[in-house]
Formats: structure tokens, sequence, C-alpha cells
């Protein structure tokens, strides 16, 4: 078998198992019960608005209640622990643009130093 064949074969498989995949995977299907109203459109997606804002309300409330013990700042391994940072000193900044042409700039350099 050519390398052509194979890799056509594996592309096949792929795209069958993928197939298979989406067809069997439990996914949430939505089906909208719309009904046509003088006014419009009733039902269906303006009652998924409701629930989901109201799921949203909950969790802000929920979010709202969490307590954060903060007595962990306040205990001697935190205190103990030893800052490694490093200060970065301020360099030359690069080229105004760094699109324009090697030759020319396209702005003067104005820009503040640090």
């Amino acid at each position: 078998m050519s390398k052509k064949t194979k890799f056509l074969i594996g592309v096949l498989i792929a795209t069958g198992l993928i197939f298979i995949y989406t067809l069997y995977s439990p996914s949430e299907k939505t089906q909208g019960n719309l009904s046509v109203a003088p006014g419009g459109i009733v039902g269906g997606s303006a009652q998924k608005t409701s629930s989901s804002s109201d799921e949203s309300s909950q969790t802000l409330v929920n979010l709202k209640s969490i307590k954060i013990d903060t007595s962990f700042f306040k205990g001697k391994t935190f205190q103990d622990l030893i800052d490694f940072s490093v200060q970065l000193k301020p360099q030359e900044v690069g080229r105004s643009n760094p699109f324009a042409p090697l030759e020319t700039e396209a702005l003067p350099k104005a820009l503040p130093k640090i």
C-alpha cells in the first residue's frame, strides 16, 4: 500500500469514529415549544433565559456567602516565607513601530523613560 492510501484510510477511519461519537454521545438536545401569538412568539427561549438568570442570581448569592479564613496569613508558616522577587531595571524601549521597514522609522521615538 502506498502512503497516500494509508493516509486516506486513516482519515476515513477517524471521520467515521468522530461521526459515531457525535451520534451516540449524550448531548443536551433542546426542543423549543414555541407558539405564535398575536403579539409575537411565546415560550421557548424566554423561559430558558429566566431560568438561567435565576441560576445566575443563585450563584451570586452563593458567592456572597463565602467566608474566607484569613488567619492563615497571620500564622508563623506564612510569616516565615522569603520574598525572592527580583527588581527589573528599566531598559530602552524598542522601535516605535516594529512593523515599519528597517531603514526608516514610522514615528519618532518620543516615549517617556520610566
